[in-house]
C-alpha cells in the first residue's frame, strides 16, 4: 500500500496531509495508513513537517515528480478530479481559504469536470492573492479563469475576473493591459446597471497612468450615482483628478474636487476626504502650484490614522516630499520620501516603488550623496526599472567624470527620459551636462528636436517645463539669443524645480541674451536657494557659471568676486569628487592668475594644483622602503593641434591619448593620481616600472600616429 499512498500523495502535491490521504485511500484504517507513512519516512522518501501534526512533504521535489510522472495522463486527470471533489467536501466552509489548491486540482481535472469550478476557485485565488499583494500570482489565477471562459458571452463572472485582473496588473506597471481589463468590466457593469461595481472602477485611482487611461469612462459613472451621495463623491474625486491631467486642467478640475470634498465633510467620510485632498495635491503639483500642493498633501496626511489601506498614503506623501523639495526643505522632504518608499515596498507596488525611489534619488543627487544614489539605483534595477537605474547612474558618472562620453548614448537617454512620466527631470539634467562636454552641433540639433517634440507631447505644465529647460540648454550652447529669450520668458515664472536650479538656468539664459545684470540677479537667487536647501553640487556649478558671467562683464569688483566663487566651486567639487567641474573651475582660476592653460607646463601645473587641493594618499602605492616614483605626462603642442584639427577631432585624439595612458598604467601596476585635460600625474612603486610604462605609452602612441 505504500506505493499507492505515495502515488496519491504525489497528485496532491509536494506537501500533503494525513486527513487528505485518509479520505482518498479506500479500505485502510488510520493506524494502517500511519504504518505506511512510517515506512516511507524510514526510507526518507517523505518527511514530517514540524509546524503541524499530520503534515508531510516529499523530501525532494524530484521524488514527487518521478512518482507523479509514472501515472498515465488519464489516471492523472481522474486522480485530480477525485482529489478536487474530496478536498472541496473536506474544506466545507473554508474553501475560500484553500482556493489556490482547489483551483489547481479543478484545473488539472478540467477535461473530466469542466470549467465551472476551475473558474470559481481561480477567481477566488486571484482575490486572495490580491489581498496579500501577490500581484503576479493574482494575475496568473485571473488569466487562467479567463482562458477557461473563452468563447462565452460576457457575464457577471467574467466581468468580475476582469476587474480583479486589472487591479493585479496595474501595480506591476502593466498599464495598457490594466486599462483594457477595467474598461471591459466597466462596460458590462454599466450595461447591466450594476452601479456598485461600475462606481468601484470609476473611482479607482491607483496612479496617474491608470486614471488617465480610464478618463473617458469616469464621467459615464456620474449619471449612475445619486447627486451628493458618497458614491458621487468618490467618482467626482477621480473625475476632478482626470480633468486636471491637461495643460489647462487646473481650473476645470477644481469644481468636481471641491464638490467631492464638500460631500466627504458633510457625510463624515475621512477616507473620501483624504483621497480628494491627495488628488488636489497631485494636480497642484503637476501645475507647479507648490504652496497649494503642500497644504493639500499635509491636510490629507492628517487622516493617515483613518486609512484602511496604506496605499492611500502614497500620493500625499509623494507630493508633500515634492513640494518641500521645491521649497528647498530637503530634510523634511527626505522624511516623507522615506515613509513613501517603506509603504510602497510593504505593498510591493512597482509603480509606487518607482515613484518613491525616483524621489529619493533626486533628493540624494541634489545633496551630492552619490553612494546613496547608486544604492537606490540598484534597488530600481532589482524591481525591474532598468531606465531609472541606468539614468541615475549615468547622472552620477557625469558628475564624477567617470562616464566615457558618448553622444549617441546621450541622445538615446534624453529621448527615453522624455517618455518616462510627466514629472521626469532627467532629460534636462543630462542635456545641461552635455553643454559643457564639447557636444557636436549635430548632436545639439538632435537634442533640440527631441525637446521640441516633447513640448507637443507633454500634457501637463510640469512635463512641459522639463522640455523647455532642455530646449534652453540648446539656446545657451548655440548662443542663440532669440531662442534663449523665448525660453527665458516662459521659465521666468515657471515654478518648476528640476535637478538644475531654475535660477541658474535663467542666469545662463540672461547671459546668452546679453543681460549680465539680470543674469547676476538670477545667479544670486540660485546661490541663496542652493545654500538653503543644501544642494551642494548645484551650488558648485552655480558658483562656476556665475564666475564666468562676472569675468565676461568685468565691472568693478567682478574679478575678485569671481575668484571667491571659483574657490567655493573648487572646494565643493573637490570634496564631492566632481572631476569635470573641478577641472573647469581650476582652469578658470588659473586663467585669472594669468597662466596659459593651453601650454604643456600648464597641464602639469593644473594637475599639481588639483592634487594640492585633494591631497590623495599614495602610501598604498609606495615601495617597501616608502618611496614613490611620480611621473607627469601631457600632450606637447596641444593648442596648435586643436587649431589644426578642430575641436571635435582634437577631442577624439584626446580620448585616444587618455585611453592609452590609462591602459598602460594599469598594465604596469601604476596608479592614476590625477588627470587634468591632457595632463596626468601617475604613481609607481619603482622607477623601473614607471620607465617601462613611459616606453609602452610612447610605443602605443607610435602605433596610432
Amino acid at each position: 500500500r505504500c506505493n499507492e499512498t505515495l502515488t496519491i500523495a504525489s497528485v496532491i502535491g509536494r506537501e500533503f496531509e494525513l486527513r487528505q490521504l485518509d479520505m482518498l485511500i479506500e479500505d485502510i484504517s488510520e493506524d494502517r495508513l500511519l504504518d505506511v507513512l512510517d515506512e516511507a519516512l524510514s526510507a526518507r522518501v517523505i518527511e514530517e513537517l514540524p509546524q503541524a501534526v499530520g503534515h508531510y512533504e516529499f523530501t525532494h521535489a524530484l521524488i514527487r515528480q518521478t512518482v507523479y510522472d509514472e501515472l498515465s495522463t488519464t489516471r492523472r486527470v481522474r486522480s485530480h478530479a477525485r482529489i478536487a471533489q474530496t478536498l472541496e467536501e473536506m474544506y466545507g466552509d473554508a474553501t475560500d481559504a484553500n482556493a489556490v489548491e482547489l483551483a489547481y486540482h479543478f484545473g488539472e481535472a478540467e477535461a473530466v469536470l469542466g470549467t465551472e469550478k476551475l473558474v470559481q476557485y481561480s477567481a477566488l485565488a486571484g482575490e486572495r492573492a490580491l489581498a496579500v499583494n501577490g500581484y503576479e500570482d493574482a494575475t496568473s489565477h485571473f488569466e487562467r479563469a479567463l482562458v477557461a471562459r473563452e468563447g462565452r458571452p460576457m457575464d457577471s463572472a467574467t466581468a468580475d475576473i476582469l476587474f480583479g485582473l486589472g487591479r493585479a496588473q496595474i501595480p506591476m506597471y502593466m498599464v495598457d493591459a490594466a486599462v483594457l481589463s477595467l474598461t471591459r468590466a466597466f462596460d458590462y457593469y454599466v450595461e447591466v446597471e450594476d452601479v456598485v461595481k461600475a462606481v468601484a472602477i470609476a473611482a479607482y485611482s491607483h496612479s496617474v497612468e491608470l486614471v488617465r487611461g480610464i478618463s473617458d469612462l469616469i464621467p459615464r459613472a456620474l449619471p449612475l450615482v445619486l447627486p451628493g451621495s458618497r458614491d458621487a463623491g468618490y467618482v467626482l474625486a477621480n473625475y476632478g483628478f482626470a480633468l486636471g491631467l491637461s495643460m489647462d486642467g487646473y481650473e476645470t478640475s477644481r469644481e468636481p474636487l471641491e464638490e467631492a470634498l464638500n460631500i466627504a465633510r458633510r457625510e463624515g467620510d475621512p477616507a473620501l476626504e483624504m483621497r480628494t485632498l491627495a488628488n488636489m495635491a497631485n494636480i497642484a503639483g503637476f501645475h507647479l502650484r507648490w504652496s497649494v500642493c503642500l497644504e493639500a498633501a499635509l491636510q490629507a496626511l492628517e487622516f493617515s490614522a483613518d486609512a484602511a489601506d496604506q496605499r492611500e498614503l502614497l500620493r500625499p506623501l509623494l507630493w508633500a516630499a515634492g513640494a518641500l523639495r521645491a521649497r528647498g526643505d530637503t530634510d523634511k522632504a527626505s522624511v516623507y520620501a522615506g515613509q513613501m518608499l517603506s509603504i510602497a515596498e510593504e505593498v510591493r507596488d512597482r509603480v509606487w516603488m518607482t515613484r518613491a525611489l525616483n524621489m529619493r534619488i533626486m533628493l540624494s543627487f541634489g545633496t551630492g550623496d552619490w553612494e546613496t544614489v547608486r544604492n537606490l539605483a540598484d534597488q530600481a534595477f532589482a524591481i525591474g526599472d532598468d531606465y531609472l537605474s541606468s539614468v541615475a547612474r549615468v547622472g552620477v558618472e557625469q558628475q564624477l567624470g567617470e562616464l566615457e562620453w558618448d553622444e549617441v548614448k546621450l541622445v538615446e537617454i534624453v529621448r527615453e527620459a522624455n517618455t518616462h512620466g510627466p514629472e521626469s527631470v532627467w532629460a534636462e539634467t543630462l542635456a545641461l551636462t552635455a553643454l559643457d562636454a564639447g557636444t557636436s552641433p549635430e548632436t545639439l540639433e538632435e537634442l533640440g528636436a527631441i525637446a521640441r517634440a516633447a513640448l507637443s507631447s507633454k500634457w501637463i505644465p510640469i512635463g512641459v517645463s522639463s522640455a523647455r529647460r532642455a530646449l534652453a540648454v540648446v539656446a545657451i550652447t548655440r548662443g542663440d539669443m532669440d531662442l534663449a529669450a523665448e525660453q527665458y520668458a516662459v521659465l521666468e515664472n515657471d515654478g518648476a524645480v528640476g535637478l538644475i536650479s531654475t535660477d541658474r538656468l535663467l542666469g545662463r539664459l540672461a547671459r546668452t541674451m546679453g543681460h549680465p545684470d539680470n543674469s547676476a540677479t538670477h545667479f544670486e537667487d540660485a546661490l541663496a536657494f542652493c545654500r538653503k536647501a543644501g544642494y551642494r553640487p548645484e551650488l558648485a556649478w552655480t558658483c562656476c557659471d556665475y564666475a564666468d558671467m562676472l569675468l565676461e562683464r568685468n565691472d568693478g569688483g567682478d574679478r575678485q568676486k569671481a575668484t571667491n566663487l571659483l574657490d567655493e566651486s573648487l572646494a565643493i567639487s573637490s570634496e564631492l569628487g566632481m572631476r569635470p567641474l573641478m577641472e573647469r573651475a581650476l582652469s578658470r582660476k588659473m586663467s585669472l592668475q594669468g597662466i596659459d592653460v593651453s601650454s604643456p607646463e600648464t597641464s602639469i601645473e593644473a594637475v599639481v594644483s588639483a592634487v594640492e587641493v585633494e591631497r590623495p594618499n599614495l602610501q598604498p602605492h609606495a615601495a617597501p622602503d616608502g618611496t614613490v616614483t611620480v611621473m607627469f605626462t601631457d600632450i606637447e603642442g596641444s593648442t596648435a593641434m586643436t587649431e589644426r584639427l578642430g575641436d571635435q577631432k582634437a577631442q577624439e585624439v584626446l580620448r585616444v591619448h587618455n585611453a592609452i595612458i590609462r591602459e598602460q598604467v594599469g598594465a604596469n601596476e601604476g596608479f592614476e593620481v590625477k588627470s587634468q585635460g591632457d595632463g596626468f600625474m601617475l604613481a609607481f612603486s619603482s622607477a623601473r616600472t614607471a620607465l617601462e610604462c613611459a616606453i609602452a605609452i610612447q610605443q602605443n602612441f607610435a602605433i596610432h600616429e
